[in-house]
């Protein structure tokens, strides 16, 4: 099973709609796919068509051990399996917090599953949490959606010595897999979009501190992400067609083709 974190610690970034769209096209590719939503808000249980009122097994179950991983596991419309998160799993900081190896919870639950699926995708919550260190950990690759606002490269050098903290405390082998910059509509009276200014200053940012820049993928801005998050559908069955949609396709088909 390759696994995949969505990963920022700044809030709005785009990590669900990437997460859940992603999942989709690997689904739809032929590929079994678990989504692991990592959010309290559980936006990725919303945005696959699950209504969080009507799960009767979350994720905070699988955490604390009261019920098996296999038993919280769902399908949804899209094919996309999915373990979901209600509003319960803010007790599930508290949980972590008393464990031994707090950050690899997550990681030893999956083990019993790996053979199952082909790809996770899991979507971790914002700000430096548990619950983000667990989602991280248990991820081979981490995937960095990036908003094209003025304090998203500020941001970055936070979740490096963030990621940096998980590789030393848990020996984690993850490694950041690729950018996704979240472009925004041009507007006339700037010389330049906002979105090639953040790609500039991105780059120059991870020359100093990587040894290899990874990808970086612009996704566009495009009104079928609502439309598709308001169906409880990924755009892979909602609007593959789109150019919004096309462009997570060319994210799934390259994952793939990497295998």
């Amino acid at each position: 099973m390759e696994s995949f974190a969505f990963a920022h610690h700044k809030g709005g970034t785009g990590k669900t709609t990437a997460c859940i769209n992603v999942a989709g096209w690997l689904a739809k590719l032929g590929q079994r796919v678990l989504v692991v939503d990592l959010d309290p808000q559980g936006s990725a249980t919303t945005g696959l068509g699950i209504d969080r009122g009507t799960v009767d097994i979350s994720l905070l179950d699988v955490l604390t051990g009261k019920a098996g991983i296999k038993k919280s596991i769902l399908e949804t419309r899209a094919g996309v399996h999915l373990i979901p998160a209600t509003h319960s799993l803010l007790k599930g900081e508290q949980h972590l917090a008393k464990q031994k190896f707090p950050t690899t919870v997550l990681k030893k639950k999956l083990r019993s599953i790996e053979r199952d699926y082909d790809y996770l995708c899991i979507d971790t919550p914002p700000a430096s949490t548990l619950l983000m260190l667990n989602g991280v950990a248990a991820a081979q690759s981490i995937i960095i959606p990036l908003d094209t606002g003025v304090f998203a490269v500020e941001a970055m050098e936070t979740l490096r010595a963030l990621l940096q903290i998980v590789d030393e405390a848990e020996n984690s082998s993850s490694a950041i897999l690729q950018f996704l910059l979240l472009e925004h509509p041009s507007f006339s009276f700037f010389s330049k979009s906002p979105t090639e200014e953040i790609e500039k200053a991105l780059r120059e940012f991870l020359q100093i501190y990587c040894d290899e820049v990874p990808p970086i993928v612009k996704i566009p801005y495009s009104r079928w992400v609502y439309e598709a998050q308001k169906h409880g559908m990924p755009l892979s069955h909602h609007a593959p067609l789109s150019k919004v949609g096309k462009a997570y396709q060319k994210i799934a088909e390259k994952l793939i083709r990497k295998q």
